[in-house]
């Protein structure tokens, strides 16, 4: 009787030693993981950061180049809009 109690205790003690190591790998898994995407967040939080620093300069140097662009825009839009209206209707005269 006592050799078939035995090999029951062993197989339990290694099933939870199995457990044991699942679940330490699976930890660290996760931990390394989740240290992973927070560096990701991070240097996304830095390129978001770096941008609007870039916009705040840009704003606080009375928008010169975003102004001229608007402007170049704004020109190209009319032009546009002209030659649309001669395919419409016809030069105008």
């Amino acid at each position: 009787m006592n050799g078939s109690t035995a090999p029951g205790r062993s197989k339990a003690m290694s099933v939870k030693i199995g457990d044991i190591i699942i679940t330490v790998v699976v930890g660290t898994s996760i931990f390394f993981l989740g240290r992973r995407y927070m560096e990701k967040e991070s240097t996304a939080d830095q390129s978001r950061e770096k941008a609007f620093s870039q916009c705040i300069e840009e704003l606080s140097n009375t928008c010169a180049a975003s102004t001229a662009y608007a402007i170049a825009l704004e020109d190209e839009n009319a032009r546009l809009n002209r030659k649309l209206s001669d395919c419409r209707y016809g030069p105008v005269q």
